[in-house]
């Protein structure tokens, strides 16, 4: 495969190249065209697991008549490419929901898939209305299986945590009637809550082991949301980066969520470009910068969606080292809870012989 073309020329020096000069030459288009085909093949690379996780994260989320939803998915501009962050809003039974935010060890097109193995296990494991606790337990050794099988230990569960299928979760239950939050988190930062006076807090949920490494030990906490309150479930990738620790960032996630009151979709844009120009502004200080072609290396659109449209990759907003995943929630008014529905008799079909 032909990738380009180098024409060297001397004015000065009517004299043809020497032989040593021609190894150099030779030397410099060889590591031009090795250079040129890695990036061709990382663009490639990156361009399919962008598909993947475009195909695999929900195209729609809705909280029901709970819960209004809004997210964003921004992914990162590395040269380890995008990463495995998640989320979902998963409808249960009596109108509660449950909200689900992660994200899988790695990047590029294996963290995508690993991402698209465990989003669907979540959905199947919360329809079982487990307590957060006991989901991200049941999550936990079912990663430690999936792990095993694709180290071809033929599920011996014995596994180093590096051949481990994974990662970190919050997962939430919210229930209209009574308006608590049940919540527990695996290696994972806790949400923020915004109360409907402007106050931002993050409340204190045991911190538990990421999944995958076959511990178990989760704890959950309920918190009682008011009418209006807005619940943020985020990655590491909005509160982290290598110029800024998780405290300081949660400290300015905070201060993102405390401005004036607005709607969900305005919110969620808010909070992404108080964070990423926050990093932007950094990086630019250590005098680095977003490769060209990355994304967020120049503005876009203007980020608009509709209400409740859960996002492909957002390039609204200046780049950033890992994948950030940010799901909002704001309470509806509370509502009586639905009666269970009535089983079902089966007609009697005997007769007389």
């Amino acid at each position: 495969m032909i990738l380009g073309e180098a024409v060297f020329v001397r004015n000065d020096n009517p004299l043809a190249f020497s032989r040593d000069e021609l190894v150099l030459i030779e030397a410099l288009v060889g590591r031009a065209s090795l250079s040129l085909d890695n990036a061709r093949r990382y663009s490639r690379e990156r361009a399919a697991a962008l598909a993947l996780q475009r195909n695999l994260l929900p195209r729609h989320i809705s909280g029901g008549v709970a819960l209004e939803v809004a997210s964003r998915y921004l992914p990162a501009d590395t040269h380890e490419g995008i990463g495995g962050d998640w989320f979902d809003a998963i409808p249960l039974s009596r109108d509660r929901v449950g909200l689900v935010v992660g994200d899988v060890v790695g990047h590029g097109i294996n963290a995508a898939a690993r991402m698209g193995q465990l989003r669907p296990v979540v959905q199947t494991l919360a329809d079982l209305d487990l307590p957060p606790d006991v989901l991200l337990a049941r999550l936990d050794r079912l990663v430690l299986r999936l792990g095993a099988q694709d180290s071809g230990e033929g599920g011996d569960l014995d596994l180093p945590a590096s051949m481990v299928m994974g990662g970190t979760c919050l997962y939430v239950v919210y229930d209209p009637v009574n308006r608590q939050c049940t919540m527990a988190r695996a290696g994972h930062p806790p949400p923020a809550i915004l109360y409907p006076d402007g106050a931002v807090v993050f409340p204190e949920i045991p911190a538990g082991p990421p999944i995958g490494l076959g511990t178990m030990a989760y704890q959950s906490a309920t918190v009682e949301l008011p009418e209006g309150s807005t619940i943020a479930l985020y990655t590491d990738g909005l509160v982290e980066s290598r110029t800024a620790d998780l405290g300081s960032g949660m400290e300015r996630l905070r201060s993102a969520l405390a401005g004036p009151r607005v709607g969900l979709e305005e919110l969620c844009e808010r909070v992404l470009t108080a964070m990423t120009n926050h990093r932007a502004a950094a990086a630019g200080r250590e005098g680095t910068r977003p490769a060209e072609g990355s994304p967020g290396a120049s503005p876009a659109s203007d980020g608009s969606r509709p209400a409740g449209a859960a996002p492909g990759p957002d390039t609204s907003h200046a780049s950033c080292g890992d994948d950030i995943a940010l799901l909002l929630a704001r309470t509806r008014p509370p509502i009586p809870r639905r009666p269970a529905p009535v089983p079902h008799e089966p007609d009697d079909f005997s007769a007389d012989l």
